[in-house]
């Protein structure tokens, strides 16, 4: 079954793209000594090099702001 290209935009395009794990493991650790959150690293199923992305989508992370 093929996705839509909606699908694929989402979770491909606009995104930093890393050619190879342990770059992405690099740039994953970074960011959470940066910003205290946690990141995950995947290999994106549409362009084939890795991406680095919240544990927790935006929309369920609890808002600190207060």
């Amino acid at each position: 079954m093929r996705l839509p290209l909606y699908v694929a935009a989402r979770e491909c395009t606009g995104k930093r793209a890393y050619p190879t794990r342990s770059k992405a493991k690099q740039v994953q650790r970074t960011m959470e000594a940066k910003t205290g959150e946690d990141f995950k690293r995947y290999r994106c199923r549409f362009c084939g090099e890795y991406h680095v992305a919240h544990r927790v989508p935006s929309g369920m992370r609890e808002d600190t702001s207060e």
